[in-house]
């Protein structure tokens, strides 16, 4: 499927809705995902991973979408799928206003790194599940 496309979901109530998906990274490799979701100028961004490929020490810039350097309304949050640092890698990089949701924990405390902490710490952090 064509980076862009659109995809009719079957809801609930019987009506089709659409969404935009980009995949931003980890198409083509293990790590380092990052996809948008957006339906109707609304956007969430699914993991924002470190590319398995790139050694930590380097600086990464985080992918060109609106509203992870900057505040940008339409960008609802980040939901990240678990904690695996090839999945929450540039989360360390977005700004704290950013609203963060793990579907798993954070990392244990034997991991140390600035985007284990930055998970952990994000004051709008929400837990959806346990992985």
């Amino acid at each position: 499927m064509p980076i862009g496309n659109r995809l009719g979901l079957q809801t609930p109530t019987g009506t089709i809705e659409y969404v935009r998906v980009r995949i931003l990274r980890g198409a083509h490799e293990v790590g380092g995902n990052y996809v948008e979701v957006e339906h109707d100028g609304a956007r969430i961004i699914l993991d924002l991973g470190w590319p398995l490929t790139v050694e930590p020490d380097v600086d990464l810039p985080l992918p060109s979408v609106a509203g992870l350097a900057n505040d940008n309304p339409s960008l609802l949050g980040i939901v990240l799928s678990h904690p695996h640092f090839d999945h929450y890698g540039l989360l360390a990089k977005v700004p704290r206003s950013a609203p963060v949701y793990s579907l798993g924990r954070p990392a244990t405390s034997d991991d140390d790194s600035a985007s284990v902490n930055a998970m952990a710490a994000a004051p709008t952090n929400q837990f959806l599940g346990d992985s």
